[in-house]
């Protein structure tokens, strides 16, 4: 899915029940040079959902806050955008605001579930920044 300011509010659904987050991986790609800048991934451990907020740099323009509450994940601050946790298996994606890089941000989220793992894809529209 997509994310601007045109369209700066989408939802995703990973499955009828609570499923957890076991993953996320932020991307960055640059796009004058149209190569992989960061792949960073964040293995979302007890240690993170044990606490009621972690910070993590994920570069020097980009970081992710996760707040939790008991052991599960409530939201991800991100600078660009927020993932928030509406219902069971459904979260909602906010963009908080225009980066300011010159980058094109993926944002991969991966959810344990009966069948496997489920997974949830964001894009940041550069057409619409």
């Amino acid at each position: 899915m997509e994310i601007s300011e045109e369209s700066p509010e989408t939802y995703f659904m990973v499955g009828p029940r609570d499923y957890d987050m076991g993953w996320i991986r932020i991307s960055t790609i640059d796009e004058k040079q149209s190569e992989n800048v960061i792949d960073k991934d964040i293995a979302i451990t007890k240690e993170i959902t044990n606490k009621e907020e972690t910070e993590i740099e994920i570069s020097e323009d980009e970081k992710a806050i996760i707040y939790c509450e008991k052991g599960k994940i409530k939201k991800i601050v991100f600078n660009s955008i927020t993932v928030e946790k509406t219902g069971n298996g459904k979260y909602s994606v906010k963009f908080n605001k225009k980066p300011s890089t010159q980058k094109i941000f993926i944002y991969a989220f991966a959810f344990a579930n009966s069948d496997g793992v489920s997974s949830a894809k964001i894009y940041l529209n550069k057409k619409g920044l």
